[in-house]
């Protein structure tokens, strides 16, 4: 499950539901909106090669 921290938290309950599910199967720790956009980046290659 991903760790949201309280800096992007309030960006990362925008996100669509789907998206949010899709972060929150990963192992991932997210601390900044850097980190948020990398993991939506990674998302979104990881799509695109389906």
């Amino acid at each position: 499950m991903a760790s949201i921290s309280e800096n992007v938290r309030v960006k990362f309950e925008e996100l669509p539901i789907e998206l949010k599910n899709n972060i929150n199967e990963k192992d991932v720790t997210i601390n900044n909106m850097a980190e948020l956009m990398k993991v939506l980046e990674d998302i979104s290659n990881e799509e695109s090669q389906e």
